[in-house]
């Protein structure tokens, strides 16, 4: 198989493309449902919505961890998601690219070396 560069591409692209393109999707549903949906909250819409408001007055008593304090740490949390998908997506992009140039680098080498030796079998002739 050190001669056929074509296979390895394909089986390289093969196990990349499907988490790139997953990744993709990820992005823009997360990107749609954040931006353009104003009657129905996501976790971060919601969160970063509420993270600088104050609990209201309650009749009973609530424990120290049930309040609004936590909808900051929430909201930069789910924006870390949507960032850290659009991260892996890409570097998944990059490995895409990187087979792409050993690809041609490869078929560029089998076709240099096939040259030569047509020309090594032409002198020798």
């Amino acid at each position: 198989m050190a001669d056929k560069p074509t296979p390895r591409a394909l089986f390289s692209l093969a196990t990349l493309l499907p988490s790139a393109l997953l990744s993709l999707v990820t992005v823009i549903y997360a990107h749609i449902l954040n931006n353009n949906s104003p009657d129905r909250d996501t976790i971060q819409t919601w969160t970063c919505k509420y993270k600088n408001g104050r609990a209201l007055e309650q009749d009973i008593e609530l424990l120290d961890d049930m309040g609004n304090g936590n909808f900051g740490v929430l909201c930069r949390e789910s924006k870390f998601a949507l960032w850290g998908t659009l991260v892996v997506f890409l570097i998944l992009g990059a490995g895409v690219g990187l087979i792409f140039v050993t690809w041609a680098a490869d078929k560029w080498a089998v076709r240099a070396e096939k040259k030569e030796k047509e020309a090594e079998s032409a002198i020798q002739g």
